[in-house]
């Protein structure tokens, strides 16, 4: 499918979502619930379908890749050369490509192998951006039409409860599976095998997900995807108990499924580890990811669910321990309660990206202190997690921040503390007595 494709695509599924609500904020609930009907029906729901077969990755493989990769014109050339993707400004304003004319210029006008080779680097890198773009737009449509869906799906659910209209929360069940298939996709296909049977799609049938590393601007829009799912779920199911009236018909997000959702969380999170060093779009994804993460282990802990403790393959802990090490190594970023006191936007988003990510490693282990200190999975995680190098490092960073007046990093280190004896003795060899 061609880049012009992906963006009709894309084009169609915002002007559904703009149909979607208009239909529901014009009361219209018999059309509403046609449309949704159609895009979530089982046994091939095609709103998860469509999330399955969407080309969100492999971009910079083949020769494209190789090119751009080797043979890269000096950087003073490349920034003179850059201009701005042509296109509408909402979708491209992010993406620059060369211009090749401007860029043959800096060698003169006869020929050179430095030209022949600068130009054939262009050329591949300007593909490479316009494929991007295309991924970009479609999986962020996406993301925009299924938030779309579920936020007036509540509405027109409430505006018609007592007019035998058919209730939207019905359709929870297949919302769970469209989670799940988000977070494969968001998942490296090196961390699907450890996920064993949590990496399987039911979608007609049960298959285990082989999977594609996506491009890291698709994962932006889709770990919101992820966000509003949960809490969808989440709400739904807490709604449905609270309902005086029977509810033995009610979608209720049960242990097992709890258990899978925040299996496949920490799996998207130990992914974005896959990104390299340094502040990356990745981080922004790990952040709304935690918090997400945060939402089911809050609801999990409130049920009583054992989601971590059922199923303890060594494959899971690892990539627990894996998450709440990446995310342990963003929450050691120094939080402020005025913004004044940021240099500048670099670290103040630092900063936002922080808040996330304790939020993710507080509820991880506010969970895990509600079972006793000896459970297995209890004392392999933090055995493993506490005598992690990165860790340790982080432990020291964390410490260091309460002497530059970082109020929250206290909850963070009393729950280290509360969490394990190895906790305790890696605080106090950091400095706290």
């Amino acid at each position: 499918r061609g880049n012009n494709v992906l963006h009709s695509i894309s084009w169609l599924l915002k002007g559904a979502a703009i149909e979607l609500r208009a239909l529901a904020e014009l009361n219209r609930p018999s059309q509403f619930i046609s449309l949704v009907d159609t895009l979530l029906s089982p046994p091939l729901p095609l709103l998860q379908n469509a999330l399955l077969d969407l080309p969100l990755g492999q971009s910079r493989c083949g020769s494209v890749g190789q090119i751009i990769h080797n043979d890269i014109p000096s950087k003073d050339i490349v920034d003179a050369s850059s201009v701005p993707l042509p296109g509408p400004v909402d979708v491209c304003s992010n993406f620059h490509v060369i211009d090749i004319e401007k860029m043959q210029g800096h060698f003169g006008d006869e020929y050179s192998l430095a030209k022949e080779r600068a130009t054939k680097w262009a050329h591949a890198w300007n593909k490479f951006v316009s494929r991007v773009c295309a991924f970009s737009h479609i999986s962020e449509a996406w993301s925009d039409f299924t938030m779309a869906m579920l936020i007036f799906s509540r509405l027109v659910s409430r505006t018609n409860e007592h007019n035998g209209i058919i209730n939207m929360l019905g359709k929870s069940r297949v919302v769970t599976e469209i989670l799940c298939t988000t977070l494969l996709r968001l998942t490296h296909s090196g961390h699907l095998k450890a996920l064993g049977p949590y990496a399987h799609i039911s979608c007609g049938n049960n298959s285990f997900y082989e999977g594609d590393m996506i491009e890291a601007e698709c994962g932006f829009p889709l770990s919101n995807s992820v966000l509003t799912l949960t809490e969808y779920l989440v709400e739904s199911t807490l709604e449905n108990m609270s309902n005086v009236h029977d509810n033995s018909h009610s979608y209720i997000l049960s242990e097992e499924d709890a258990g899978r959702i925040s299996a496949l969380i920490v799996g998207a999170i130990s992914s974005c580890s896959e990104s390299g060093a340094g502040m990356s779009p990745a981080h922004d994804r790990c952040a709304i990811l935690s918090y997400a993460l945060a939402r089911i282990l809050t609801f999990s802990k409130l049920q009583s669910y054992c989601i971590v403790l059922q199923h303890n393959p060594s494959t899971i802990l690892e990539i627990y321990t894996q998450a709440a090490t990446l995310l342990f190594d963003l929450a050691s970023w120094p939080v402020f309660s005025s913004q004044d006191r940021y240099t500048n936007l670099h670290e103040a988003k630092r900063g936002t990206i922080s808040i996330a990510a304790r939020s993710g490693l507080s509820s991880l282990f506010g969970y895990l202190n509600s079972f006793d200190r000896s459970d297995s999975f209890v004392q392999s995680f933090a055995s493993k997690f506490f005598s992690s190098a990165p860790v340790i490092i982080a432990v020291s960073q964390l410490v260091h921040l309460i002497s530059i007046e970082d109020s929250d990093v206290a909850y963070i280190l009393q729950q280290i503390a509360l969490l394990h004896h190895d906790g305790i003795q890696l605080i106090a060899k950091s400095g706290v007595t």
